[in-house]
């Protein structure tokens, strides 16, 4: 059984005329979220990915706006959205800059935009468009550690008399350290974040440099944009959307699925994102609110055997005697060979080589692993002083599979 958002009958509508318009095939109208769920399938990244080669192979992605997933854990995903601006652009833009500037930002806002410029991405272009028009004051600054002199860089954002940050958290956390080593001191009332979660442990970290900053959080995707937002009145987790742009829909293992409604040039129709999530019950049609759960998809196969992440991690953690963060990192080594990097916070041990000694112990305990080097088919290598993998869009994955790269 799945739970839905309020299903938009007429955004949907909208919706499949202007693919109807485009010459496209596939898309029936429905009368109602019941027929929706008959004649829609689930789609997964490689049934959008196939969506899209199709579109490309006929010529279809041509004056529009072309954007890809970064490839940090799987293969790269090409969407699009049009250049012209058309009736449904230009409501669903009204829309959302109305929908931020109620919940997060105003026009006395100086906000650094500390997102990543480029990377085939648009955070960083797409937010800075949409603060413009609500009237903020805006300072198209990048991310810090790109710069050559990132504490001038600072200094600027102090004589501007910035008060809102917008970044990921590892942004976020980038610039509070350079404040601090170089000096500067920011008067930051907002910090917005992107990308992933920010924990409690590194906002507490964050008020002992900026104690007024209040903590406003933006969820989204490369496949359909910026979908919620995060306020601090919410707790933890909580987002809420626009219910007549993005249809969401939770199964019964919490995978969550959405539904592009503003016609992207790629459709994405019950997307499956790879998140948790809970959808909350409201009497709001216009606006639904997720929760988030973390991600769905955290398996990988090594040798033939599909392991679980979260298994890997509790196996570790219970043999070490405490959590902490990992990377794990799939690599193909000599001769076909299957490698298996971890990388590990050690740095709460007392005795960082027996923690070492540990997690190699923990690795070698588990079946599906030992097997691969009892056939001599893998190697398994623990680099706990090596520093974590960040991607150019400032996202730290705990698995990255590199085999196909």
């Amino acid at each position: 059984m799945i739970n839905h958002s309020f299903f938009d009958t007429q955004s949907f509508d909208r919706m499949v005329q202007h693919y109807h318009d485009a010459g496209y095939t596939g898309y029936p109208r429905v009368l109602d979220y019941e027929q929706f769920d008959r004649l829609y399938p689930q789609a997964s990244k490689a049934d959008l990915h196939e969506r899209s080669e199709k579109l490309r192979r006929a010529g279809g992605l041509r004056q529009c706006y072309l954007i890809s997933s970064s490839g940090t854990t799987a293969s790269s995903l090409v969407v699009a959205s049009d250049y012209a601006a058309g009736e449904l652009r230009d409501a669903y833009s009204l829309e959302i800059r109305r929908f931020l500037g109620q919940r997060v930002f105003s026009s006395r806002d100086v906000v650094a935009n500390l997102l990543v410029p480029g990377g085939f991405g648009c955070l960083y272009e797409g937010l800075s468009r949409l603060l413009e028009p609500i009237g903020c004051t805006l300072l198209p600054v990048g991310r810090l550690d790109a710069q050559d002199f990132p504490q001038t860089c600072l200094q600027i954002c102090r004589d501007a008399g910035v008060s809102a940050l917008l970044a990921t958290p590892g942004g976020i956390i980038q610039a509070a350290h350079w404040a601090v080593q170089a000096h500067v001191k920011l008067d930051i009332r907002k910090v917005i974040y992107i990308g992933e979660a920010f924990s409690a442990a590194k906002q507490r970290y964050i008020r002992t440099v900026w104690p007024n900053a209040a903590f406003y959080g933006l969820y989204g995707n490369t496949e359909v944009g910026l979908v919620g937002v995060s306020t601090p009145q919410h707790p933890p987790g909580h987002y809420d959307f626009l219910s007549k742009w993005v249809l969401a829909e939770v199964d019964e293992q919490g995978k969550l699925y959405l539904s592009d409604l503003k016609a992207p040039r790629v459709p994405v129709l019950r997307y499956d994102t790879g998140d948790l999530a809970t959808l909350l019950p409201t009497s709001n049609p216009r606006v639904g609110t997720l929760v988030l759960h973390g991600r769905s998809d955290k398996s990988f196969n090594f040798c033939g055997n599909l392991l679980s992440l979260s298994q890997v991690s509790e196996t570790i953690w219970q043999r070490c005697g405490q959590p902490f963060a990992l990377q794990l990192t799939l690599s193909s080594g000599d001769v076909g060979k299957d490698h298996l990097c971890v990388t590990g916070d050690l740095t709460h041990f007392t005795d960082a080589q027996a923690a070492r000694a540990d997690i190699e112990s923990a690795l070698m305990a588990m079946p599906a692993l030992a097997e691969g080097l009892r056939r001599g088919v893998a190697t398994i290598q623990v680099e706990p002083d090596a520093a974590f993998w960040v991607s150019a869009r400032e996202k730290v994955p705990t698995l990255r599979d590199l085999r196909q790269t």
